[in-house]
């Protein structure tokens, strides 16, 4: 696996002279038409499995910005993913997260379990279809030949 420099080293081997990188990462979900509650039993949840995700994640917070860049950065737009999901598909969803995984690991599933029924509570009912949106953060540059 090519890390940071010699990532950046192959990249311009391969990239023509004025070549585009487009690296991107999703963040964290949101459901617009979500009440007060389910967000806040939302956070709950996100708040209690943040120490396990590995550090690397604070590359996607971070939204790419943090990294070195050898490119000539070209701005873009806003960009997000949506799907419908109920309920239970956003749960499954969390729980293939590494941080989840971890968390389970490290404290058992009950807390965690009571976490989820929060969230599906909050839901309203089990099986009514929410928009989920992930913003999607999109680093884009110009290899520059000089």
């Amino acid at each position: 696996m090519l890390r940071g420099k010699s990532f950046y080293r192959e990249v311009k081997r391969v990239l023509k002279p004025k070549g585009i990188i487009a690296i991107w990462c999703y963040g964290l979900l949101e459901i617009p038409h979500a009440s007060d509650s389910l967000n806040v039993a939302l956070q709950e949840f996100y708040d209690q499995i943040e120490s396990c995700w590995p550090p690397e994640r604070q590359l996607i917070d971070t939204q790419y910005q943090t990294i070195s860049f050898p490119f000539s950065d070209i701005p873009t737009p806003n960009y997000s993913m949506t799907h419908d999901w109920t309920v239970k598909q956003l749960i499954g969803y969390f729980t293939t997260w590494s941080a989840t995984q971890k968390y389970i690991k490290i404290h058992g599933e009950d807390n965690l379990l009571t976490l989820m029924t929060e969230i599906s509570n909050k839901w309203s009912l089990t099986t009514q279809i929410m928009t989920i949106n992930w913003p999607l953060f999109l680093r884009v540059g110009q290899n520059v030949i000089i």
